[in-house]
């Protein structure tokens, strides 16, 4: 009876370390890909605002046209 019992958690402990393992692989995929998803977001923030820029130069040299 012991011996079963005893089989029954090293079993358990087993499945238990590789769901360990699992999950810090998991988590490490998910801090990868959130470290993607920040350099991205920054990347088009920089987009958006040179071309929010842009826009405000073209603005500013067109006023005086409209003037005349």
């Amino acid at each position: 009876m012991m011996d079963k019992n005893l089989d029954k958690l090293e079993s358990r402990l087993e499945q238990l370390i590789q769901l360990c393992h699992q999950l810090k692989s998991e988590n490490a995929s998910l801090r990868d890909n959130l470290a993607a998803s920040r350099r991205e977001q920054a990347r088009l923030y920089k987009k958006n605002k040179d071309a929010a820029d842009q826009v405000r130069t073209i603005v500013r040299k067109l006023k005086p046209m409209t003037k005349s």
